[in-house]
């Protein structure tokens, strides 16, 4: 799971349906929860 920060920037760039809208959503939320948990 390293470089989790680096996965939702090439999703970004290959945004073109909800499936990776909601998969960019779901990695943002992680990243979130793990630098706060941290």
């Amino acid at each position: 799971m390293e470089k989790v920060e680096s996965v939702p920037i090439k999703v970004q760039f290959t945004v073109n349906s909800p499936f990776k809208v909601a998969a960019l959503i779901i990695q943002f939320l992680v990243i979130i929860l793990i630098i706060i948990s941290s």
